[in-house]
């Protein structure tokens, strides 16, 4: 079995099936749990103690946000990687906000999926969305215990949220 445990949420079985096979062929990581929608997600969270959960934002009543802000509650340690159809800055920032480690759309290659799970896992934020019309792909080393150090509840510190506002309204 793999360091990293995997959960799985997304509507759609054969993405579900889909994912889990890949990362199933990594060394370095497992599936513990598929789920289809949001309460399920959050049984299996409870249950299975993964590592990282890779949430359909998507899924049933666009719940996808909601099952993140209510992992983040329920299992903290748990990181969230936030997977979109869309390249919406608004939608990356109220990830962000909710407690999501990391955001890919579903454009992004395989391997780049996989490397994010890796980063989120090591405690980074990774950004693999479109802003403006240009490619962002980032990984930042922050660290839960260092936004606890500035004083938030936030993955990102007061400075951090600035950079990334201005990125998402379109500055270098």
């Amino acid at each position: 079995m793999g360091d990293i445990r995997v959960l799985i949420a997304d509507n759609h079985v054969l993405t579900r099936e889909a994912l889990a096979a890949l990362i199933d062929t990594q060394e370095d990581m497992a599936v513990v749990g598929q789920a289809g929608d949001r309460g399920r997600t959050l049984e299996c969270c409870r249950d299975a103690a993964p590592d990282v959960v890779i949430v359909d934002l998507l899924m049933p009543k666009r719940e996808g946000l909601r099952a993140i802000k209510e992992i983040h509650g329920c299992c903290p340690h748990t990181r969230v990687l936030a997977l979109s159809m869309h390249d919406d800055p608004m939608e990356l920032r109220a990830v962000l906000a909710a407690g999501g480690a990391g955001y890919i759309t579903t454009r992004a290659p395989a391997k780049e999926l996989l490397a994010a799970v890796r980063e989120v896992h090591a405690g980074n934020t990774f950004i693999r969305a479109r802003v403006d019309g240009d490619a962002f792909v980032g990984a930042a080393p922050l660290h839960r215990s260092e936004s606890r150090r500035a004083g938030t509840n936030s993955l990102l510190s007061r400075r951090e949220r600035e950079v990334l506002d201005l990125l998402v309204d379109g500055y270098t």
